[in-house]
């Protein structure tokens, strides 16, 4: 399930869930570890979030998530646990990096300067 306009009770749930733990941990611990979780959604009695690697999973689940789990619970009472899943940050479409064909501010013509330095 992927988040709707109709989802902002959790939105809001996870913006307290977030302030919590940053309280709780720390701001280094925080920043290192929980700032890059995202909210996915809800799948049944677990909400799911999303890391960019396996290994920040990994650590999240080791060191934080009984901690997420029982924060969650306290937001909404039929929340019985969180499931961290790995999602990488899209990468942009080729097409978005695709270098331009077209002539350079010097107008058509030969390439001057010849190695990329000045001359």
């Amino acid at each position: 399930m992927t988040l709707g306009h109709r989802d902002s009770d959790i939105i809001e749930q996870w913006a307290r869930v977030r302030g919590r733990l940053r309280n709780d941990v720390g701001e280094a611990a925080y920043r290192s570890w929980l700032k890059p979780l995202t909210l996915i959604g809800k799948r049944g009695s677990k909400v799911r979030l999303a890391v960019p690697t396996r290994f920040m999973r990994d650590w999240v689940v080791s060191n934080y998530s009984e901690k997420i789990s029982n924060l969650w619970a306290e937001e909404e009472e039929s929340l019985k646990g969180a499931e961290i899943v790995v999602q990488p940050p899209a990468r942009p479409s080729p097409k978005s990096c695709a270098v331009s064909e077209a002539p350079s501010v010097g107008g058509p013509g030969p390439a001057r300067g010849g190695g990329g330095g000045e001359a």
